[in-house]
């Protein structure tokens, strides 16, 4: 929603751009070693662009610590789809009940709606 660049890394973490990006930069490096070309590393850049007008535009370039991030979750992922292949398991998001608690600005709502309410 935002090319601000105050608040584009929690969107771009929530997406996991960086290791889109990190996995891009491995698919044409291994491209160029299957050719024997050797392929130089390259900057990985975002280019945003704001969906409503005047169309801000901010080009990010990704530094080299979220690239080792990108990589690291890249390989992290690897390795699960590896072991569920290997398990035939494919875990869910919980392997037991989980207590469902409402966030805290949830509760704060609740609060407020029944303090007006009891003022009525």
């Amino acid at each position: 929603q935002t090319s601000d660049p105050r608040y584009f890394w929690p969107h771009m973490a929530k997406m996991h751009w960086e290791a889109q990006l990190s996995f891009y930069e491995r698919a044409l490096a291994s491209g160029g070693e299957h050719k024997g070309i050797d392929v130089p590393p390259r900057d990985l850049i975002i280019v945003a662009v704001e969906p409503k007008p005047p169309y801000p535009v901010t080009v990010f370039k990704l530094p080299e610590a979220a690239r080792t991030q990108g990589r690291k979750k890249i390989h992290a992922w690897m390795e699960l789809l590896l072991a569920c292949e290997r398990d035939n398991y494919w875990p869910a998001y919980a392997d037991k009940p989980v207590q469902l608690a409402a966030p805290d600005w949830v509760a704060d709502e609740l609060e407020e709606e029944d303090e007006e309410g009891e003022a009525a």
